[in-house]
Parts: structure tokens; sequence; C-alpha cells
């Protein structure tokens, strides 16, 4: 068993989601410390079953709700208190597109929630990264599934788009001060378990890979 992450500080965003628990996965495997943010104990009990007889690496998952900004932020602070740097921070986030592909047909509570989930969470954790480069070495990987075809839940195409938006910005924002940052868009059709092993050492060898620094920002796998 190889090591690529022995003694990497790893933060990953949502790592309780299927494809989340996959990458917390391969992060353990390579002997990272993987910390796990949550807002619900059962996700990470769920977590900790999935990665339980992996011997390697240090799980270390905390309660707090990213959504708030401050208290997104002092989860930040604290982190880099108690283990003076994280070097891959990874946020996982996953499109829903199960509800009627009829826009007419979705409710507003819906569409509030996939906000809520989806963009206020990449736009808060980007924010935070953003303004804490003072650790130039520090690579910051975002990942979303895209959607395509007409009968994917509209809201789910929207929040697509608009996360490549934000990717585009800040992959422009980081390259003006040579900070490392990464977009992944996934295509939902071959996320499959094993395709999400191979995501989770996709993320690895862009993380190890330092020529990247100066490549194209936003891959599409």
């Amino acid at each position: 068993m190889s090591k690529k992450l022995y003694h990497k500080n790893t933060f990953v965003i949502d790592g309780t989601n299927q494809l989340g628990r996959e990458i917390v996965r391969s992060f353990l495997q390579e002997g990272a410390t993987v910390i796990v943010p949550s807002d619900s104990a059962n996700k990470i009990d769920i977590l900790k079953k999935h990665v339980k007889e992996i011997k390697t690496g240090h799980l270390i998952t905390f309660l707090t709700d990213l959504h708030n900004f401050n208290k997104a932020s002092d989860v930040s602070d604290i982190l880099r208190e108690i283990y003076g740097q994280i070097d891959l921070t990874v946020a996982v986030m996953e499109n829903e597109d199960e509800a009627n592909p009829f826009l007419n047909e979705i409710k507003i509570s819906e569409i509030q929630k996939t906000v809520q989930d989806n963009i206020t969470t990449c736009l808060i954790c980007s924010q935070i990264f953003l303004n804490h480069l003072d650790n130039q070495k520090c690579v910051f990987i975002t990942i979303t599934k895209e959607s395509d075809g007409f009968k994917v839940n509209p809201v789910s195409k929207l929040l697509s788009n608009i996360q490549n938006c934000i990717a585009q910005m800040i992959g422009e924002e980081t390259n003006k001060i040579k900070a490392r940052y990464f977009h992944l868009f996934i295509d939902k059709n071959k996320d499959s378990a094993l395709n999400s092993e191979l995501i989770g050492q996709q993320i690895i060898k862009t993380y190890l890979n330092n020529d990247n620094a100066a490549s194209e920002t936003i891959i599409h796998i």
C-alpha cells in the first residue's frame, strides 16, 4: 500500500455523501489525515462504518454547519491553529436530478434547498479558501456532477451552469496569485462505486502533479 498523502492534512466537504465517502476512503488508504465536517451525526456514523477496516491514515469528524459563513470561517481558523496548515481541501457537491424534469412542477422549497446545499456552500468554501491563502502550497478542488439532457431536473441544469461560472471566477482569481485551484466536473452517468474510487485517485494525482499549477483549472472526467 502506497502512502502518497502521508503526513498530509486534508479537509473534505461533503465527505459524508456517496461520492465524498469514496474520496475519504481513497485519502485514508494513502495515509492522510482526513478532516470531515457534517451537520448530521448519523451521516458521520455511516462514514465511519464505510472506512472502519482501513488502518492507514487518520479520520477526524465533527458537527458544524458550513452553510453559515461565520461558522465555516471559525472552522477554518481552528483547523489552521491546530494543524498548522491544510494541504488539500476538497468540496464535493452532488447535484440531485431525481425530481420531475419540468420546471413548473418543481417546488420552490426544492429550489431553495438546492441553493442552500450547493451554491451557498460552494461560494462559502471558495471565499474562505481565497481569504486564507498565506499557504500557497494548499490545493483547493471542487467536484460536481455534470447535468445533461432534456430529462434532467432543470434545477440541476441551472446549478451545474452556476457552478461552472463559479469555477471560472475562482480559477481566474487563483491564477493571478499562483494558488492551485481545480474544478472537476464528473459525468453523472459514470458515477458508479468503481468510478468514485477512480475519482479519488484522480484528485490525488492532480494534487501531487505540481505541473498542473499552470494548466487548465476546469477538468471534465
